[in-house]
C-alpha cells in the first residue's frame, strides 16, 4: 500500500510541476507579446508611405512603358505598389507603426488631394512621409534609352505651418536615405546634387504641400531597357524597400 501511494503522490507531485511549468510558458509568451506591443508604441515616428501614382489604366501612357521585345508594358505604379508592400512587411516584423498614404489601386489619387490627405492625419507623433517613385527619361529626350540611376529628394523650402524644423530635417531624411541607397546598389548610379552632395531638393507637391517631414525616392529609370529587366525582378524591389528601412531604422535609433 506505502508503494502504490508513493508512486501516487509521486505522479501527482509531477503533474503538478508540469502545470506550473505549462503556466509559466504561457504567461512568458504573453509578457513577451505584450511588451512587443509596448515596444512598437514607443517609436519616434509614425511613417505615411505614400506608393507614388495609382492605377492608370492598361494602356502605356506617360508613367509606363512598352517593352518592345517582350510586348509587355512596366508600369510605374505597379513597381511602386511593390516595394511599399515589401517595405511595410519589413515594417511589421519590426513592430514599427505606419499609415498608407494612397489605398486605391483603383485610381491615381492627384497630388494635391494626396497631400491634403497627409495633413489630416493626426497621432501623437510626428510624422515622416515617405514617397516611392521609379524615374522616367522624357519620351523626346536623347537618353530616353539610356537614362540611370538613383535619386532622393526633399522640399525645396520650409512650409509655413508646417513643423518649424522640417526642412532641416527632412534634408536629414533623405542624406540617410540616400546613403542607404547608395549601400543597397554600389553597382548603380546615385544621381546628386551639387550642393549637397548627395540628396536633391525640388518643389515637388507631395514635398512642398505637407506639413510634415517628407522625402521622396526615384528609384532608377524603367525607360532604360537594361535597368528595366533588373526593376522587374523581386530581388531589385527587395533591395530598395531594404534601403528604406534601413533609413527608417537609423532614424529610430537616432
Amino acid at each position: 500500500m506505502k508503494t502504490i501511494k508513493i508512486r501516487q503522490v509521486t505522479a501527482l507531485s509531477l503533474f503538478s510541476i508540469y502545470l506550473i511549468v505549462k503556466i509559466c510558458f504561457a504567461i512568458s509568451i504573453v509578457y513577451v507579446t505584450r511588451t512587443n506591443e509596448y515596444y512598437s508604441t514607443t517609436q519616434k515616428y509614425l511613417y505615411l508611405l505614400d506608393a507614388g501614382h495609382g492605377y492608370a489604366g492598361t494602356d502605356c501612357n506617360n508613367k509606363s512603358v512598352m517593352d518592345t521585345e517582350t510586348g509587355e508594358c512596366f508600369y510605374e505604379w505597379e513597381f511602386n505598389w511593390e516595394v511599399r508592400e515589401m517595405l511595410s512587411k519589413k515594417l511589421d516584423s519590426a513592430g514599427i507603426k505606419y499609415v498608407w498614404v494612397n489605398t486605391d489601386k483603383k485610381s491615381d489619387l492627384p497630388l494635391l488631394q494626396r497631400a491634403k490627405k497627409v495633413n489630416k492625419i493626426h497621432s501623437n507623433l510626428k510624422h515622416i512621409l515617405i514617397s516611392i517613385h521609379a524615374n522616367a527619361a522624357p519620351k523626346d529626350a536623347d537618353n530616353f534609352e539610356t537614362a540611370s540611376g538613383f535619386e532622393v529628394y526633399s522640399s525645396d523650402f520650409n512650409r509655413d505651418g508646417g513643423y518649424p524644423d522640417k526642412k532641416q530635417f527632412s534634408d536629414t531624411i533623405a542624406k540617410y536615405l540616400y546613403e542607404e541607397i547608395e549601400k543597397s546598389f554600389p553597382e548603380h548610379t546615385m544621381r546628386k546634387s551639387s550642393r549637397t552632395g548627395s540628396y536633391k531638393e525640388a518643389s515637388y507637391t507631395i514635398l512642398s504641400s505637407t506639413d510634415c517631414y517628407a522625402v521622396l525616392s526615384e528609384n532608377e529609370f524603367f525607360t532604360n531597357r537594361v535597368i528595366r529587366k533588373q526593376m522587374k525582378t523581386q530581388n531589385f524591389k527587395r533591395r530598395v524597400a531594404t534601403a528604406h528601412f534601413n533609413a527608417i531604422m537609423r532614424l529610430e535609433s537616432k
